[in-house]
């Protein structure tokens, strides 16, 4: 296995470890954007308007 081999598979692998964790980044923040619209409303009178 030659260099340049070895440099196109880890290139290869990196990118597919850096869409994996951009799926994964994108459900964690779904989840809390649920989460946290959910908690608003929930507890609505706790958090104060903002300022206009």
């Amino acid at each position: 296995m030659s260099f340049n081999d070895l440099i196109a598979t880890l290139s290869f692998v990196v990118s597919i470890l850096g869409t994996i964790a951009t799926i994964i980044s994108a459900i964690f923040a779904y989840q809390g954007l649920k989460q946290l619209q959910a908690f608003s409303e929930s507890s609505n009178y706790l958090i104060e308007p903002p300022a206009p």
